[in-house]
């Protein structure tokens, strides 16, 4: 695959996540900072579509390790994809349990506070949390 499809590939996995305008967002932003690390991010993003793991499990993985890194800003990103994804609320609420453990309670907490704000846009049909 060359570099141009890897990257076609990035944005059509974030358009998935995130839908068209969002993804657009995130892409101009990231151009707008460093357009190398916005081709790094975007070419990147395709390993959500590699086996063996499925987008959903890859989603989960993603959500489990920005709760123990305290990173809210993208926790809520991704956890919109987690949902778009397939991952249920119930699913994501038991990864952010399990992170009590392993990255601490003050930061499951967090990600709970961030969880419920983003399940309630869900409900709301505004999707993007």
């Amino acid at each position: 695959m060359s570099e141009g499809d890897r990257y076609q590939f990035g944005v059509e996995v974030a358009q998935r996540l995130w839908g068209k305008e969002r993804a657009g967002k995130i892409e101009r932003s990231l151009a707008s900072f460093s357009p190398e690390f916005q081709r790094l991010v975007m070419e990147t993003l395709g390993i959500y579509a590699q086996p063996p793991l499925e987008p959903k499990v890859r989603s989960l993985c993603t959500v489990a390790a920005l709760t123990v890194l305290g990173r809210a800003a993208e926790l809520r990103l991704h956890i919109v994809g987690a949902l778009s994804n397939g991952a249920s609320q119930e699913e994501i609420k038991a990864v952010l349990y399990q992170m009590a453990f392993y990255g601490g309670v003050p930061a499951a907490i967090e990600a709970f506070v961030v969880a419920n704000k983003v399940f309630e846009r869900h409900a709301a049909g505004k999707g993007e949390g």
